[in-house]
């Protein structure tokens, strides 16, 4: 992700890393009992989160003075009671379409010490309170011991939710939690929760292999108790404040582009240094701070912050903030201008009692004891004044103009300059350059006014003509083959429903149309007319195959089956046309399959299963008839002999499972005894010995020719 005031990146670096200002804390608020949270909404308040339960908020920038209650759930919190303990209510965050769906998300531990993670609704009509009967626990984690829960919550860029949990307490991580990859203490979470429904894994998690033994819901490992964490609103860095044990505190940082999976090395290490080897793995793959500071005078238990990204103070614009509980120590972290960091300390501000840094919806920050809540700002230099966008930009033909933009804050006054002219009525933060000049802004705080470098304005050329296709236009529904779509400038975009870089992916598609569209950029920032095409994705043609039955006698004569639409093709055993023959297919289960392609060569299947039956005991013919033969198997020849008499006739017969007969004789009690049976032709296979006596029983023996 680009910064997006480049054009002063360079000049802010050189500042932080030569000159350190001098932090300023401003009281904007009190009157608060044991602050653990402060955050913002999106909108002008600030959220201020009470240990005890309390959900409360004030609007520095105008409207309501004062404190207002937003949701109080202190029946349902544990811990809340006193101030030494770790529990209570910890955490709040509030997704990016907080605005429409009124839909919040809270950290507490309940009465039985539990962390738990609750959606939240706010009063039909009232953007102002909470419903607290409106709870819907997501997440419940056992807590071993009454420490080390974390508590912070974090929607991310990516507008997924963080949760930063703590190894489960006590000291030391006795039970090595934070290492073992089948629990969610000593981790940071990652999970996706929506505005209903219980919350579920981001399918890019790093560990949601169906059997690599880790919890799916884990993005990182290794953080003994993560107190505080934030993501840069510009860059997405996530920043993590990791309180420590007996010797050091520090600072852990996930860039932007990780794919997740670090391991911070608690309990394996305290910092930078070894704390525990047992069960820990090689040090290569651990990922160990970018800040650490030793317990004593530096203190004893870290708060972080956040980077700042606001625009009343340029000096300490891209500086990440971090405090200790115990000293009252303020430190920035910031780049070293070669791929690294580096820090300043400035100083300590009070004896203790730090608890939590917040930052609005303009990007400054806030500082926060347990009862009062201060501004953080600097007396060296002045406001923000850098423009977006590089330090040239192009009026697109059609446009109008080309949109320069500086920073907000209702707090700050802005003018234009085109060529050092200050232009009339441009008093925003927003400027249409119309024509092409050398713009700059000149931001004031009301005290001290700040004059943003020159950026170049400039008429741009058309940008292209475009044009896209697709490889092709139609598919089946279902196809497993993407479709290549091609644009006429290299470097274009493919939008739409199931496209993915420069395919559609037809194989979770429904029917239907789906537009396409192609976009373009040239480089000199103009759009060009986005071209469109459709791709339809045909429906398969409905396909059914039936039979009057699906038992049926091997004897039983032709069956007739049912296919919808016509002008398809059955296969299988015994069929014929539109006809089930049982004698050919022989006895035994078989599958029979309809196939059918429409005009849009689109096929589909159906198909069931038909059982063939001798529709005959199948016992031993001489413990019935008093006939037995021999050999079985056998080759070309077969003798069966009647060894008991019998009452009337029998007709024999011999055939193939085809139904082709091979044999067929009449015999009666006075018959002779042995008969003999020569077969001059057929194949080896299984041979069906029927015996259907004149009292109309029937008799069948599997006979095997070798």
């Amino acid at each position: 992700m680009k910064h997006l005031f480049t054009a002063a990146s360079a000049l802010l670096l050189s500042i932080s890393a030569f000159a350190q200002p001098t932090i300023t804390l401003t009281q904007v608020a009190t009157g608060f009992s044991n602050i653990t949270t402060v955050t913002n909404c999106g909108d002008q308040r600030l959220f201020v989160l009470e240990k005890i339960g309390r959900i409360k908020f004030v609007n520095l920038y105008g409207g309501t003075a004062g404190t207002t209650t937003f949701m109080d759930i202190d029946d349902r919190v544990g811990g809340n009671n006193s101030s030494s303990t770790e529990q209570g209510l910890l955490g709040i965050a509030f997704p990016s379409d907080y605005a429409a769906s009124g839909k919040f998300y809270v950290n507490y531990t309940n009465v039985s010490g539990n962390t738990i993670i609750s959606r939240f609704s706010i009063v039909s009509g009232n953007p102002n309170a909470g419903n607290p009967a409106s709870e819907e626990i997501l997440l419940t984690i056992s807590q071993p011991f009454s420490n080390h829960n974390g508590g912070c919550i974090q929607f991310g860029p990516d507008g997924y939710l963080y949760v930063g949990m703590g190894d489960g307490g006590s000291g030391g991580d006795p039970g090595n939690r934070a290492q073992n990859p089948q629990l969610l203490l000593g981790k940071m979470l990652r999970i996706r929760v929506n505005t209903t429904g219980p919350y579920t894994i981001p399918s890019d998690n790093p560990f949601v292999s169906p059997d690599d033994g880790i919890l799916d819901e884990i993005w990182a490992t290794g953080v003994r108790n993560p107190w505080r964490f934030s993501f840069d609103r510009l860059t997405g860095d996530q920043w993590i404040a990791d309180v420590g044990q007996n010797l050091y505190e520090e600072v852990d940082y996930q860039p932007a582009g990780s794919l997740g999976g670090e391991n911070y090395g608690w309990r394996c290490y305290e910092g930078n240094i070894p704390y525990n080897a047992s069960g820990c793995t090689n040090d290569t793959n651990l990922t160990f701070p970018v800040f650490t500071y030793g317990h004593g005078a530096d203190g004893c238990s870290i708060t972080g912050g956040y980077v700042y990204r606001g625009n009343s103070y340029g000096t300490i614009y891209q500086r990440y903030f971090t405090t200790d509980f115990c000293s009252g120590r303020i430190w920035t972290i910031f780049p070293d201008g070669s791929g690294g960091f580096t820090s300043n300390y400035h100083g300590q501000f009070v004896s203790n009692a730090y608890t939590t840094w917040g930052e609005d919806t303009y990007g400054e920050l806030y500082l926060a004891q347990t009862t009062r809540v201060m501004r953080v700002g600097t007396s060296t230099g002045g406001p923000l004044a850098a423009i977006s966008g590089g330090n040239a930009q192009n009026i697109c033909p059609g446009t109008g103009g080309a949109e320069i933009v500086t920073g907000y804050n209702p707090e700050l006054t802005y003018s234009w300059f085109d060529d050092g002219v200050a232009i009339e009525n441009a008093d925003s933060n927003i400027y249409l350059a119309t024509v092409p000049g050398n713009y700059s802004v000149l931001v004031s705080n009301g005290v001290v006014s700040t004059m943003s470098d020159t950026i170049i304005v400039d008429f741009a050329p058309a940008p292209p003509i475009i044009t896209a296709s697709a490889e092709f236009d139609s598919v089946c529904a279902g196809s497993s083959s993407t479709i290549a779509l091609t644009g006429s400038e290299e470097g274009g975009i493919f939008s739409g429903e199931n496209v993915t870089g420069n395919t559609f992916n037809p194989l979770q598609a429904v029917a239907g149309t789906f537009e396409i569209t192609y976009s373009f950029t040239s480089l000199e920032g103009c759009a060009s007319e986005p071209a469109s095409f459709d791709i339809v994705v045909n429906p398969l043609p409905e396909v059914t195959l039936s039979a009057p039955e699906t038992l049926y006698c091997v004897d039983g004569g032709l069956v007739s089956l049912t296919t919808s639409p016509a002008g398809g093709e059955l296969s299988g055993p015994g069929i014929s046309g539109q006809t089930f023959n049982p004698a050919t297919a022989g006895i035994g289960e078989h599958i029979i399959s309809y196939s059918f392609t429409d005009e849009n060569s689109c096929s589909q299947n159906a198909s069931f299963s038909i059982e063939v039956d001798a529709c005959a005991e199948i016992k031993d013919i001489g413990n019935v008839t008093g006939i037995t033969f021999q050999p079985n198997p056998f080759k070309d020849q077969l003798s069966f002999r009647i060894t008991d008499s019998f009452n009337g006739k029998a007709t024999v017969t011999l055939t193939d499972m085809l139904g082709k007969e091979y044999y067929s004789q009449v015999i009666s009690s006075d018959s002779k005894s042995i008969f003999e049976v020569n077969l001059l032709e057929g194949a080896s296979g299984i041979y069906l010995l029927k015996i259907e006596t004149s009292s109309g029983k029937l008799f069948v023996s599997k006979l095997i020719r070798e």
